[in-house]
C-alpha cells in the first residue's frame, strides 16, 4: 500500500506512483600538485520522485508544500509495512491541467515533483 503523508497531510497518490532514488555525492578538487582530493563523500542520499493526480485544492496544497523550506514527511516502507520518518522538501514541482471544471473540486492535475533530504543537501 503505498503511503506518503506531509505534516499530517495525505498525499493523494491515486493514479500515481513513487519511486526512491540513492544519490552518491562527491567533491572532487586539484591541489597545486595537481593531485586530485575527493573531499566530501555522501553516500545513499534519500530522494523520491512522485507522480500523481490530484484535483484543484489538492494541488493548492501541494504548491504550498512545494514553497516550504521542509517538510515532515512519513513514507509507507517495504520492508516492514510501517511508516517511516523523513525530513524533506520538495523540488522540480511541476503540475498541468488534465482537466478544467469551475469548481476547483472537479479539476484535474497531473503532479510531479522530488522529495530531497533535508539532511544531506
Amino acid at each position: 500500500m503505498l503511503q506518503l503523508i506531509f505534516d499530517g497531510w495525505e498525499v493523494p497518490l491515486t493514479a500515481g506512483r513513487y519511486d526512491v532514488a540513492r544519490k552518491y555525492v562527491h567533491n572532487l578538487r586539484e591541489t597545486e600538485a595537481g593531485t586530485k582530493v575527493r573531499e566530501l563523500v555522501r553516500t545513499g542520499i534519500k530522494g523520491l520522485a512522485v507522480e500523481t493526480e490530484v484535483n484543484g485544492a489538492d494541488e493548492a496544497t501541494l504548491e504550498t508544500y512545494a514553497d516550504a523550506l521542509s517538510i515532515n514527511v512519513q513514507v509507507f516502507s517495504e520492508s516492514d509495512g510501517g511508516l517511516i520518518p523523513w525530513q524533506a522538501f520538495i523540488s522540480e514541482y511541476q503540475s498541468s491541467l488534465i482537466k478544467d471544471a469551475a469548481d476547483a473540486e472537479k479539476r484535474l492535475y497531473k503532479a510531479t515533483f522530488t522529495l530531497e533530504d533535508l539532511e544531506n543537501v
